[in-house]
């Protein structure tokens, strides 16, 4: 497969008040994010785009000893690296669930969201689609996604941020919302054949409780993973 093909697929089903999610990972034009709410940081140090919500979820991953961690699912073996990451080869989760919005970014810098109203016959077109950086392959880039309901739970805004230089500069690079209108490109009959009693445009307000990292047909390594419930702006 070439490399146009390879990418980072962030799948998130996590959408309660909202969910973000930070990771650096390093494979062997946009808009300046405001500065005046880049004033807070997490356990590693990361800065946070949006605060945690006041007793909302927080999950970060142990780097020490990650597969001993109940809350993180490894679909695939990991090895210990000199510098304390951790390199994966394929995808650390194999799985596939009713209800997804993805963030992908591909090995050439490009970067999309899917929606997958089902699975597989509920998938959308990509939008938000562009080329954000060069290639991310022998570097490491920090990436965070951001999923929040909007507009009384009837919408969802989707954003994602780049640390281009993984040195804690966070560009964003992604400015969606989905409030209808954004339908699964598949035939109605092979749509509604499924009978998940959804629309073909339906809004992902309700999301499950998984948040999940995934990589297909790559080996790259990753630290200082997290998941927060985010408190979205009013």
């Amino acid at each position: 497969m070439g490399a146009k093909n390879k990418r980072i697929i962030l799948t998130l089903l996590l959408v309660v008040s909202g969910v973000g999610i930070t990771y650096y990972y390093y494979v062997p034009n946009t808009k300046t994010y405001s500065p005046d709410i880049m004033t807070m940081s997490d356990k590693f140090g990361i800065l946070k785009t949006y605060p945690t919500k006041p007793g909302g979820r927080e999950w970060f991953i142990d780097m020490n000893n990650p597969t001993k961690d109940p809350g993180f699912k490894v679909g695939s073996n990991i090895t210990r690296q000199l510098d304390g990451s951790w390199q994966i080869s394929g995808r650390v989760d194999n799985g596939s669930y009713v209800g997804e919005v993805r963030m992908g970014i591909n090995i050439n810098g490009t970067v999309s969201w899917v929606k997958e109203i089902w699975h597989t016959g509920g998938y959308t077109d990509k939008r938000a689609e562009g080329q954000v950086t060069n290639s991310i392959n022998g570097r490491w880039i920090g990436w965070k996604v951001v999923v929040y309901n909007m507009n009384n739970d009837t919408a969802v805004k989707m954003e994602s941020y780049l640390d281009n230089k993984a040195n804690n500069q966070w560009i964003k690079v992604t400015d969606l919302t989905d409030n209808g209108g954004w339908y699964a490109n598949s035939p109605d009959p092979v749509f509604y054949g499924a009978h998940c009693g959804k629309a073909k445009d339906y809004i992902i307000t309700k999301g499950g409780p998984l948040a999940i990292f995934r990589s297909d047909n790559m080996t790259w390594n990753f630290k200082d993973l997290s998941v927060r419930e985010i408190q979205p702006p009013s």
